[in-house]
């Protein structure tokens, strides 16, 4: 069996073991049945953003966490670099202009364009969102050339 090579257990988004393991995903739930084919004293580790005491109750208990032994460490969610902004949308939701400013007017490439999450409620907004803001791209950088070969000549 392959379970010697193995170094670690490791479960992102292990909330989700509390959340989905009752009703969702049943079988989710009973994830921690794995340790029983792994070699002893392999290390397991849950990682989640979002752990209440009883959700972490629950992981201890579904992942078959030693009531002693085990360690849990809070990172806090303090990100300087992240923060949230809701911005009043002033146009019609699907010309998706609102957007604009995902893509500032000053950069040279794509690698210039600050990291941004946009939550949209279904796929399509979010396909018709990416070839709004890939279109504004282009259109940018376009002009950026015309600029730039109109001083050049």
């Amino acid at each position: 069996m392959f379970t010697w090579r193995l170094i670690s257990m490791i479960v992102d988004e292990a909330h989700c073991l509390s959340h989905w393991g009752a009703n969702f995903q049943k079988k989710y739930g009973t994830l921690g049945m794995v340790r029983n084919f792994l070699p002893g004293g392999t290390p397991v580790i849950a990682l989640t953003a979002t752990l209440t005491g009883r959700v972490r109750c629950d992981i201890q208990s579904k992942l078959q966490f030693p009531k002693f032994g085990s360690l849990f460490r809070n990172e806090g969610n303090d990100r300087p670099n992240v923060s949230i902004v809701v911005r009043a949308c002033h146009n019609p939701l699907n010309s998706f202009t609102d957007l604009d400013f995902v893509i500032p007017n000053h950069i040279k490439n794509h690698q210039d364009i600050p990291k941004t999450w946009i939550y949209v409620d279904n796929i399509n907004t979010g396909n018709e969102m990416i070839n709004y803001l890939s279109g504004l791209l282009e259109r940018q950088q376009q002009a950026q050339q015309d600029i730039s070969s109109m001083l050049m000549d």
